[in-house]
């Protein structure tokens, strides 16, 4: 997924610098460019952050074959891994138990106000 992401962005800056070339200036070039790539480059950070909550939530469930309670419970579990696992900083997280073994997590990256929300099931967590 994030070499997807990755060609997007090239293919948006050659786009821009395509379009831009000899009729913008360069401020205004860099200008559209980072107005246009601004976006992208946020919706990749969420989609790692959410593989960052989904893969250790998932390691939880393998070990423990029970999701996390909260985010205190997996974050104690990750620093008991030594380093394999590892957690960002986030603005909030809430877990809730769906129904047939589904795990919500909602959360909110550090530094950021929008709430993005994930769902995992047992069955791609075996």
């Amino acid at each position: 997924m994030r070499h997807s992401v990755k060609l997007t962005l090239l293919a948006v800056s050659v786009a821009c610098i395509a379009a831009s070339g000899g009729c913008m200036s360069e401020r205004d070039s860099k200008a559209l460019g980072e107005a246009i790539t601004a976006p992208i480059a946020a919706m990749a950070r969420s989609i790692t952050d959410a593989q960052d909550l989904a893969c250790t939530a998932a390691a939880f469930r393998r070990k423990n074959n029970r999701w996390p309670t909260d985010y205190a419970e997996l974050s104690g579990f990750v620093e008991q891994t030594d380093g394999l696992l590892c957690l960002k900083q986030y603005d909030r997280v809430t877990f809730t138990s769906l129904p047939e073994d589904r795990f919500q997590i909602a959360f909110v990256p550090d530094g950021q106000t929008n709430e993005l929300t994930i769902i995992l099931e047992t069955e791609r967590c075996k």
